[in-house]
């Protein structure tokens, strides 16, 4: 690991001049709400998400996190969302508590009272916001007060349960839902006002959502690698495209100074960039959107 972090310190020329990722930080720009963004045919990005929230810095999935996400400019807090044994909609991102409070318990296994008993490892007891699994309509109420986005990615099977949270709050225009094509074509059905992106792979099965689901205005590309035309064709149907920028050699790289990786994204015209690093990359992204250089 230690070779790793020095070839990738090599690559970008050393460790000190690579800059902190804020100083574009204080860039002019008016300001923007991003759901209105993503629903217009001709926005071009880059945009933020930065993944479990601010994680580096709360507990992840906590309403702390979406604060601080917030804070640093990010426009999307993902968030995963999952079923207590009474069918309570709490944030956790694994299937166990057992990784982010230490007890060895399933989310589905315990009920909602169950799971508040739990602190959240690397909590604050002075901030009531980083001690608790907060519910998923306290998360959406907080997006709302806070002005960003939830980008929701529904780790459970009653996806029905999710769209209608969103609708009992009216919160349609602070959730993105991250869904199979299937899934989406099932909450489409269900309620066509949901914002949703479809999690694709192929080129081919983005003519399938447009077929299917003409409503559509941005998917997810999950794969590794950039790739251009995808998102030209996507661009061209009126729809946007996300990718994550999370793996060893985009965050990584990037938080050693190497933001190569992160610009092949952006230059393939990647609409959202969904990171661990959003105090790095928001700034980048605000630099690109107002001069069209990056980083």
């Amino acid at each position: 690991l230690l070779c790793l972090f020095s070839l990738l310190l090599a690559s970008c020329g050393g460790g000190g001049g690579g800059g902190n990722g804020q100083d574009t930080g204080d860039l002019p720009e008016a300001p923007y709400k991003v759901h209105d963004l993503l629903l217009a045919p001709a926005s071009t990005g880059v945009y933020v998400a930065a993944h479990r929230g601010a994680h580096a810095s709360f507990p992840e999935n906590s309403l702390a996190a979406i604060r601080e996400a917030a804070r640093l400019g990010a426009d999307f807090a993902e968030v995963d969302v999952r079923l207590t044994k009474d069918e309570a909609l709490v944030l956790m991102h694994d299937e166990s508590l057992s990784r982010t409070t230490g007890v060895d318990a399933d989310v589905s296994s315990l009920t909602y009272a169950q799971i508040q008993d739990q602190t959240l490892l690397g909590s604050d007891s002075s901030n009531p916001e980083t001690l608790r699994v907060p519910t998923f309509a306290e998360a959406e109420a907080l997006a709302r007060e806070l002005g960003i986005m939830l980008y929701v990615d529904m780790k459970t099977a009653r996806v029905d349960l999710v769209a209608d949270a969103v609708k009992a709050g009216a919160y349609y225009e602070v959730s993105l839902l991250h869904a199979t094509p299937d899934q989406a074509s099932q909450l489409h059905a269900r309620d066509p006002q949901l914002l949703l992106m479809p999690r694709l792979q192929t080129l081919a099965e983005l003519n399938t959502i447009i077929a299917a689901l003409p409503e559509t205005r941005i998917v997810q590309l999950g794969q590794d690698q950039s790739d251009a035309g995808f998102c030209a064709a996507a661009r061209n149907a009126g729809i946007k495209v996300q990718q994550n920028v999370l793996d060893i050699s985009g965050d990584l790289a990037a938080s050693l100074g190497n933001y190569s990786v992160w610009k092949e994204f952006v230059d393939a015209g990647v609409w959202l960039l969904q990171t661990n690093e959003p105090a790095l990359l928001v700034p980048k992204a605000r630099k690109f959107r107002l001069t069209g250089q990056f980083p």
